[in-house]
């Protein structure tokens, strides 16, 4: 990093540091399994990760420049226990079940997490004044990749060839195999805020919603060897791959603002978009920009060659429309593929 005086003049800059250490982890695991019966197994297994010297930012209140360094003074520690209870195929299915409930706390999830929060960050809103600036935590809290339960379920039926079901000397369902996977998990961590961006109650103290979905693979071969000898390794299957088959579109993440998933706060009001219209033709304005140019033209709603306030007004309130249809917040819906597959 290039660390000169005229660069710390800038202000804002982060600068290396020779002197760091390694970064250091414990990690333990414990597990036990048991046999339930010939084709039902638990297994346990319980861990416990402390993490030292990770990376972190520093300020340092220097005269006549501050400046921020790079340190190994975050920590972090994650712990949790994960149940799975798995049936092996017999009678033509399986089954696995899995359950983890782990914790992930520390000072800081990334590198840059202090730097964004304590130097370019809002003030802190529990000071005396309110306006003082934060200092580094002096506890651990949840870390952004925090997510308390984790479940999922593992459905499999499989028919071999010549097996299964006869009807009139036809066996239908062999080189049949269907998939059910279901997963859940709950929410990641964030921090609230208010309009203009202050933290509101404590860092990383709401969820985003939980999630839930299951997804189908359901697949049937076909043995080619009857067209001939050059054939008796050929199989053919057709598949059909289906992503969230209940079509579920709950939210998955909300604004910081608001803790909903189609609004972000921002408001749009008339009066942001007073002043003169911008019309067609019109030289560049004093910094150098053209008002009424291929992206605003579409805002000339009664196509009069000017843009007033109004349609300036209205423009934005259908650009927000247009974006919160877009559900980026929310899950996809139902996909489905199908196709075919060829083995030799």
């Amino acid at each position: 990093m290039n660390i000169t005086a005229p660069n710390l003049a800038r202000g804002n800059q982060v600068v290396g540091n020779p002197d760091m250490e390694a970064q250091k982890s414990k990690q333990f695991e414990f597990g036990a399994g048991a046999q339930l019966t010939d084709y039902l197994a638990l297994d346990v297994v319980t861990f416990y990760k402390d993490m030292y010297n990770m990376e972190g930012i520093t300020f340092i209140p220097a005269v006549p420049h501050t400046y921020s360094m790079i340190t190994e003074a975050e920590y972090g520690n994650v712990k949790g226990i994960e149940f799975t209870l798995t049936k092996r195929m017999s009678n033509y299915f399986a089954a696995k079940a899995s359950y983890t409930l782990s914790v992930a706390k520390g000072t800081a999830t990334s590198i840059r997490t202090n730097y964004e929060l304590v130097t370019n960050g809002p003030p802190d809103p529990y000071s005396p004044t309110g306006r003082e600036p934060r200092v580094y935590p002096q506890a651990d809290y949840y870390l952004d990749f925090d997510r308390r339960h984790n479940a999922s379920l593992i459905f499999d039926v499989a028919v071999p060839n010549d097996a299964g079901l006869q009807v009139y000397g036809i066996q239908p369902f062999e080189n049949l195999s269907l998939n059910l996977t279901t997963v859940y998990y709950t929410g990641r961590p964030y921090t609230r805020e208010d309009y203009y961006g202050n933290q509101v109650g404590e860092y990383n103290g709401a969820r985003h919603p939980w999630f839930t979905q299951t997804d189908l693979r359901l697949s049937k071969g076909f043995k080619l060897g009857a067209l001939g000898s050059g054939f008796k390794d050929v199989e053919l299957a057709l598949f059909l791959d289906v992503t969230n088959l209940f079509n579920r579109t709950a939210a998955t993440r909300v604004y910081a603002r608001t803790g909903v998933a189609d609004y972000d706060g921002t408001p749009v009001r008339p009066g942001d978009y007073s002043g003169p219209p911008w019309k067609e033709g019109d030289p560049p304005n004093s910094d150098g920009e053209i008002m009424y140019n291929d992206q605003s033209k579409w805002a000339d709603f009664n196509k009069d060659g000017q843009i007033d306030a109004d349609e300036r007004y209205q423009a934005a309130v259908w650009r927000d429309i247009d974006s919160y249809r877009r559900r980026t917040n929310y899950q996809r819906p139902r996909e489905v593929w199908a196709g075919i597959r060829i083995t030799f």
